[in-house]
């Protein structure tokens, strides 16, 4: 995770850095803006990995799991996008994502 955090960090730096010289502005103010997005999603994706982190401790919500996944191609394909899709990471975290996977599998 340190390498996707240093890549959406650098990602950030550069579109703030691009509006500001676009803008004329290299105020404080106006790069303080990369410092609110950058603690704004990295804390997002931390809270995210952490209650994924606290579900996957009990075996009886890995099995829970392990079952959904061996029946569902949509759960299959959700949790994959997860790895690589912030958004879906979040809503995989969320606890009513396990209803609706039960729900569609």
């Amino acid at each position: 995770e340190g390498i996707g955090n240093a890549m959406l960090s650098g990602k950030l730096a550069a579109q703030v850095l691009g509006g500001a010289l676009e803008g004329g502005d290299l105020s404080a103010k106006r790069l303080a803006v990369y410092d609110r997005q950058c603690c704004d999603q990295l804390v997002r994706s931390f809270r995210s990995h952490q209650r994924l982190h606290w579900f996957f401790r009990s075996p009886t919500r890995v099995r829970f799991v392990l079952r959904l996944l061996a029946r569902s191609p949509w759960v299959r394909e959700t949790l994959s996008h997860a790895f690589l899709n912030e958004k879906v990471r979040t809503r995989v975290a969320n606890p009513f994502f396990l209803f609706q996977a039960w729900w569609r599998s």
